[in-house]
Parts: C-alpha cells; structure tokens; sequence
C-alpha cells in the first residue's frame, strides 16, 4: 500500500487540485467579497497561500484514503472524483464552524466550485490513469507465464 501512495502521479495530482482549487475559491471570496470584479492587490498572494494550507490541512485524509480506495478499484471516470471533492467541499465548511444550520449550509455552497475543479484537476493529472499498474503488473504475469 505504501507503493500505492508515493507514487508521483498521485501526489503531484493532489498538489495540483488543492492549489488549482484554492484559487478558484480565493477568486470566489474575492468576488464576493466586492460585489463584482475588481483589481487584485498582493494581500491576495497571502490570503491564497492561507486557503492552500486549510485546504491541504483538511482534506489529505479523505482524500487518501478515497484515492487508494479508487486506484484499488481502477475508477478512470472523471464523475466520480468530481462528486467526491464537490460532495468534500460542500461537508468541510459545517465542519470548520462545527454548526449545522441552515444558513452554515448555504454558505458552504461556495466550496462546491472549487470542489468541482479541484475532481477535474485530480482526474485529469492522475485519476485516469487509476488501476493501470494493476493490468501492467498482470500483463507482466502472461508474458512470463
């Protein structure tokens, strides 16, 4: 299993999709924030590194322990990375502010855009290629059989 997760691939799709899906929501609270678009100032570079570690911080677990559960099953499908870091984005927020109300769960809707983003990104740098040691290391199995 350790070989499962040092593998480059996947830690560098993870790095991408947390620092792909950071953006997207420092943008989102920028936006919302002013009403509209407006010019980006540095303090944006901070408060962006700040939301890349918070993302990181809560979300490695679940999301390795949803990616050796993939990779065992050779999930190639886009669908299912993006409903699972949409579905993660949506439940952190109630669980950052340890409230589950009505208005907490409207306001983690804003997560969603950067849970979606950060499915694709992981997909595409690493999840479709999900389970292909597994039909290398039995194709291997054949030809010395």
């Amino acid at each position: 299993m350790k070989r499962l997760l040092f593998r480059r691939r996947i830690i560098l799709g993870y790095f991408y999709s947390v620092l792909c899906s950071s953006l997207v929501f420092t943008l989102t609270l920028n936006f919302l924030d002013t009403g509209g678009p407006r010019e980006l100032d540095s303090s944006i570079v901070i408060i962006y590194a700040f939301i890349s570690i918070l993302i990181f911080m809560y979300t490695v677990l679940p999301s390795v322990f949803y990616i050796m559960v993939c990779e065992a099953s050779a999930r190639q499908n886009v669908l299912y990375y993006v409903v699972f870091s949409s579905g993660l984005g949506y439940l952190l927020f109630p669980l950052l502010t340890q409230r589950l109300d009505q208005e907490t769960l409207t306001q983690s809707l804003f997560l969603v855009p950067a849970g979606i983003v950060a499915g694709g990104i992981y997909w595409f740098f690493s999840g479709r290629f999900a389970g292909e040691n597994k039909t290398d290391d039995k194709e291997q199995i054949k030809t010395f059989e």
